[in-house]
């Protein structure tokens, strides 16, 4: 004889029975796949940020390492989660991205009056850096580095 286990709150569809089926969000069960949905939405685009369901804020480290694929495959997704989770969490006039053909996201631009020193941020894929304050590239030599002391 089947057990009921009820609907998934999102999609609606059956529960199964089994280890990691479904998990409990804010008193509503919800079915793997929609949590695993959900979360790979902010990665996909922007639209899909935050990353929420039943007024639960999800992130990667609310699930165990097997529902990813393992550890590595873990540690690997919370990274991309969180890297896109900070983009789309800053104002789209203060982005600020590499001009390299992969176009990564380096970090939010700081404000000329912050402080008296300037950060840069690199891009993961072309190594260039940038200044964080300007948006333009440097060589990282000591000229260049002066000369975007802001």
């Amino acid at each position: 004889m089947a057990v009921n286990l009820g609907n998934c709150h999102v999609c609606a569809n059956q529960l199964t029975f089994g280890p990691d089926s479904f998990f409990e969000l804010n008193g509503a069960d919800v079915c793997v796949r929609c949590i695993k949905d959900t979360l790979d939405a902010p990665i996909a685009g922007q639209l899909g940020y935050p990353a929420v369901i039943n007024g639960v804020l999800l992130h990667p480290a609310m699930f165990p390492a097997p529902f990813f694929g393992g550890r590595v495959a873990f540690e690997r997704y919370k990274n991309l989660f969180d890297m896109k989770n900070a983009e789309w969490a800053t104002p789209a006039t203060l982005r600020l991205y590499c001009n390299c053909p992969v176009g990564m996201f380096l970090g939010a631009r700081e404000s000329l009056q912050a402080r008296g020193e300037t950060t840069y941020g690199g891009c993961g894929a072309c190594m260039q850096v940038y200044c964080m304050k300007c948006g333009a590239p440097t060589d990282e030599s000591v000229a260049s580095l002066r000369a975007h002391r802001h």
